[in-house]
């Protein structure tokens, strides 16, 4: 049997392997956590003519935000396109890099307007970067234009306002917590970052309870739920912001609980389009909304880390917890390529004493920084859940509350303006139609 100290070793040499295998790009780690738009089911065509726009769209239609997304992607610019769709149906929004010259545009879109509906969406890639041509292909129906070189979440977000989705501004920040081992504490760490999350930063907050059949926010808030998340998935299309707002338990104007339900012979097993559609509505009507998710991976698990714009690992320091650690952070880094890495938090390290494994040894066997780390106090969170409260609540000057207030703290995001929805571009084909005469540039 392998010694703790060969244990440790054979995990820090896949970790160091896995993060050569994985690195960031520090800029694009910077813009997905500002990037929280996420596609609706719709279909895409693109055709590039360089391959490093080519592999921009690539990775564009991979990410996490784009998975319902139905792409396809073709090399060629206009002539492929016009070609393409003398025999096939266009997608609803197609993307074409083009290469000629800016006079010779209008030619084109009008070839291609001969062969698509009116409801079809352009979106242009080139190299000219002048004002005129991009006020010109608007006034041509154009409903954007990008400059080379392409960033894949640029072209997301590029996409998401040709769509009309919901401004940056009106959607609320989602945080998911994971545990790396039964008895980590992450729904412990979930359930009292939301409650600071609402009352110390003053922030509407929602804290989704997804672990089904075994959820303990009930519990340690002290109520018994009307209506569940259970509730929320049977609505299926019909939920909506206000229908979501009536099943959410509110402890106050600011601070509400979507429980999850307690028996498991009365439990809807959610599927991917309806746990998402809860999550996208709660984004709608908080600035946060927080989800404790289960521990183990599966399709719900998948699906909420997929949703969610930063995930969070709270791990014990011991070397079940580590290893776990590093295979969730593998998992999570493949599920997530274009977002920064998780958050790691160690939880329940010993006042007194060693731990089994050092906050030192923790962070540089996974080559990962802790965010924060959290003391263990037994006594404290015990009298407290006897009481019916968390531990923010019961103990607000304990070191723990103290600890955990400044990990909220590092996980808040600065107040934003709720923007109101801005509608759709309208297509490029259906303004193309209602002129009459020669496009003059």
């Amino acid at each position: 049997m392998k010694s703790e100290a060969l244990i440790k070793e054979d995990i820090r040499a896949e970790a160091v392997a896995d993060e050569r295998r994985t690195q960031p790009d520090v800029r694009a780690a910077t813009e997905a956590e500002n990037l929280r738009l996420m596609l609706p089911r719709v279909s895409i065509d693109a055709f590039t003519t360089n391959a490093d726009v080519f592999q921009a769209v690539e990775k564009a239609m991979s990410d996490r935000r784009a998975t319902r997304v139905e792409a396809r992607l073709f090399d060629g610019g206009f002539k492929h396109a016009i070609k393409h769709y003398s025999g096939n149906q266009p997608a609803d929004i197609v993307v074409i890099e083009f290469q000629e010259p800016s006079e010779m545009v209008s030619v084109q879109i009008d070839a291609l307007a001969d062969l698509c509906p009116p409801s079809t969406r352009l979106l242009l890639i080139g190299s000219d970067n002048h004002v005129e041509l991009y006020r010109k292909l608007l006034r041509l129906g154009v409903s954007d234009y990008l400059v080379r070189p392409v960033a894949p979440l640029g072209l997301i977000e590029a996409l998401a306002g040709i769509l009309g989705e919901d401004p940056q501004e009106s959607l609320g920040h989602v945080l998911a917590f994971i545990g790396a081992r039964g008895g980590a504490g992450a729904s412990t760490v979930a359930q009292n970052v939301a409650h600071g999350l609402a009352h110390n930063f003053n922030a509407t907050t929602v804290l989704v309870d997804a672990d089904i059949g075994f959820g303990t926010a009930s519990l340690q808030f002290d109520f018994s739920p009307a209506r569940t998340l259970d509730d929320a998935i049977k609505e299926g299309e019909a939920l909506d912001k206000e229908v979501l707002e009536r099943i959410t338990h509110w402890r106050d104007r600011r601070f509400g609980i979507i429980a999850a339900p307690t028996r498991l012979d009365e439990v809807t097993a959610p599927g991917r389009e309806q746990i998402r559609r809860v999550v996208e509505q709660a984004r709608r009507m908080a600035r946060y909304v927080v989800l404790d998710v289960p521990q183990g991976w599966g399709p719900l698990v998948t699906e909420v880390l997929t949703l969610a714009d930063s995930v969070t690992l709270v791990a014990t320091p011991d070397l079940v917890a580590l290893r776990n650690t590093r295979t969730l952070m593998q998992m999570i880094k493949a599920l997530r390529p274009n977002d920064p890495a998780p958050l790691l938090i160690l939880n329940q390290k010993p006042t007194r004493g060693k731990s089994f494994v050092t906050a030192e040894e923790f962070s540089s066997t996974l080559s990962c920084p802790l965010t924060a780390e959290i003391q263990s106090d037994p006594e404290t969170l015990s009298a407290a859940q006897m009481a019916g409260k968390i531990l923010l609540e019961h103990a607000p000057k304990s070191l723990v509350a103290s600890q955990i207030g400044i990990l909220t703290a590092k996980l808040a995001l600065n107040s934003v303006p709720r923007a109101g929805d801005k509608p759709a571009r309208k297509g490029l084909l259906a303004k193309l139609l209602r002129r009459k005469g020669p496009i003059n540039g």
